[in-house]
């Protein structure tokens, strides 16, 4: 991502297709300050453990931040929305 900060995110509502959100963005920062922290704050609210459990030695865990280009979205079968930076 250094090298090619383009990045693209899409993420599908799994109980309903018909809601789905698409980022299309580059990444402005990097940065491994605060990344463990993250990962075991999303193992509390994703798997109700205090730290991420398959923590192994020498891993470096990085956090990119996105600045969007344009995001799409959908929130029903006939109307998409696009918002463009």
């Amino acid at each position: 991502m250094e090298k090619r900060p383009q990045v693209g995110l899409d993420i599908v509502d799994p109980t309903n297709p018909w809601h789905w959100l698409s980022v299309r963005g580059h990444v402005v920062d990097i940065t491994e300050e605060g990344a463990n922290e993250h990962i075991d704050k999303m193992a509390k609210k994703y798997m109700g453990q205090d730290t991420y459990g398959f923590h192994k030695p020498g891993d470096v865990r990085v956090i990119c931040k996105i600045q969007p280009d344009l995001v799409n979205y959908q929130a029903s079968p006939r109307k998409v929305h696009t918002f463009r930076q």
